[in-house]
């Protein structure tokens, strides 16, 4: 009877073990899909964020140039697909113009670097690690803007309309220098990006992500790829937005 008993016991503890395990693993899930949810979520609310502080700093930029020497500002137009300053008055130098068209890129980046300076790689949101991770590419994006224009301009036009041809016209100095220039800066954020933490969190958090479907081996190459796939598509699409503007 006892032995029964016993028996019974055991079945019944054994089939609330599997019951507890059951329902942690759906709590687990539940918990992953949310958490993929919320990251997602994180991610498409600061895209148009960021474009929006990005454009408002690109152009303040200008303008505290512009108020710098003199001038008024006429329209400082941020909410539109092509934003814009325009000022009237403004007498500048040729230093003065030149910082004028490198302002745009210079503000933005100094503001981005501040807001870089802040990351916590403690935190433990996925969707916190990729605003700081999309914010540091679009900034490297933006530089490289002027390091890849600069070179371009020395076997085709570039776009009049752009900060870096105008910048180019108004120093007249090798189109190399200056996108050696953009190249220091872009280290100078990378090398920030990389003390704060931000490459080998990005790092570890991809690594992981592969863990356990793939070999070492395997993971290693998968992360050549990626960086070789971001710097493709950083480095090519200044070519195809400067042959877009010139076929225009």
């Amino acid at each position: 009877m006892i032995g029964v008993l016993q028996k019974e016991i055991s079945c019944v503890m054994l089939e609330a073990i599997s019951l507890r395990k059951s329902s942690s693993l759906r709590e687990e899930g539940g918990e992953g899909m949310n958490t993929k949810l919320k990251t997602t979520t994180c991610v498409l609310l600061f895209l148009p964020t960021y474009f929006l502080l990005y454009a408002f700093f690109h152009e303040a930029g200008h303008a505290l140039v512009i108020l710098a020497y003199g001038g008024t500002i006429d329209e400082f137009v941020v909410l539109s697909l092509t934003p814009y300053v325009s000022a009237i008055g403004t007498e500048l130098t040729v230093f003065g113009a030149a910082l004028l068209y490198v302002a745009g890129l210079l503000l933005p980046t100094l503001v981005g670097a501040l807001v870089l300076s802040f990351y916590r790689p403690s935190a433990r949101f996925d969707g916190y690690h990729a605003c700081f991770f999309i914010t540091l590419l679009s900034l490297l994006n933006s530089i490289l803007l002027w390091v890849s224009f600069p070179a371009l301009s020395l076997f085709m036009p570039l776009p009049r309309g752009e900060d870096v041809t105008r910048f180019l016209d108004v120093v007249g100095v090798h189109p190399l220098f200056v996108s050696l220039g953009a190249l220091f800066l872009a280290g100078a954020l990378l090398l920030l990006a990389y003390q704060k933490g931000i490459l080998g969190n990005v790092n570890e958090r991809f690594t992981a992500l592969l863990e356990g479907s793939r070999s070492d081996e395997e993971i290693q190459r998968s992360r050549w790829a990626l960086v070789a796939f971001v710097l493709l598509v950083m480095m090519t699409m200044p070519v195809i937005y400067n042959m877009f503007v010139l076929t225009q």
